[in-house]
């Protein structure tokens, strides 16, 4: 799988590809209006009912092919607009990041 390591202003680096749907071995595409998965620990516990996750997602604008920004539905209809969270894989030892849903 190539891996890719371009700095991006405010951004953070990217350094590795995204997953592959297990179906044809072709890339997941983010889009504008799909949900993913968030996952998150809130160390300073600042964001009450923020815990592991998974949360659901909505994304709301596409940065690059791991780079979004996501509306994050909660319990109790705490909502939390994420900037520039990671897709898992190139999150390396950020405290967030997003996944796509397991195929059922």
């Amino acid at each position: 799988m190539p891996t890719t390591k371009k700095a991006t202003a405010g951004r953070g680096v990217q350094t590795r590809a995204p997953r592959t749907t297990a179906r044809k071995g072709r890339r997941m595409k983010p889009t504008v209006g799909r949900i993913v998965h968030y996952f998150i620990e809130d160390a300073n516990r600042q964001t009450p009912g923020m815990g592991q996750g998974p949360y659901a997602a909505i994304i709301t604008r596409v940065h690059s092919d791991v780079i979004l920004d996501l509306m994050v539905l909660q319990p109790a209809d705490v909502r939390h607009a994420g900037s520039v969270i990671k897709l898992e894989e190139a999150a390396e030892d950020s405290a967030s990041y997003w996944t796509w849903p397991p195929r059922i």
